[in-house]
């Protein structure tokens, strides 16, 4: 077996492990509690945007649905309702959708180690 399958194998691996390991800590599988919580929710998504009642959604009412949630997800997160999401408010609701513990959160540094882009209130 050449090197490169090898390598290919191993990562696909460590792959495979890793979400493994992810789903483990998030706690497995959800509770019947959750399952029911859940169906109950895909219920209510498909009467609300099913719209020629064949109880299943097509592209179109899908799209319709995504745009609805997105919508709702933009109202939730433009605290101060001026129709523009500021650095802060985005932060702000990653932090509370993915906790403190997110892997790529490092206490408002980001990647670059506290760098900041070129126009930003450090940089001034």
């Amino acid at each position: 077996m050449s090197k490169n399958w090898k390598l290919v194998i191993v990562s696909s691996l460590a792959l495979v492990g890793s979400v493994v390991g992810i789903a483990a800590a998030q706690g497995g599988t959800p509770s019947p509690d959750r399952k029911a919580e859940f169906a109950e929710k895909r219920a209510e998504m498909v009467k609300k945007f099913d719209l020629n009642g064949d109880g299943q959604l097509d592209a179109n009412e899908k799209a319709a649905m995504k745009a609805a949630r997105t919508e709702m997800r933009f109202e939730k997160l433009d605290v101060n309702k001026d129709g523009v999401l500021s650095q802060q408010e985005f932060a702000a609701g990653k932090q509370g959708r993915f906790g403190h513990h997110h892997r790529h959160h490092k206490g408002g540094e980001g990647r670059r180690g506290g760098e900041g882009r070129k126009g930003d209130k450090a940089d001034e």
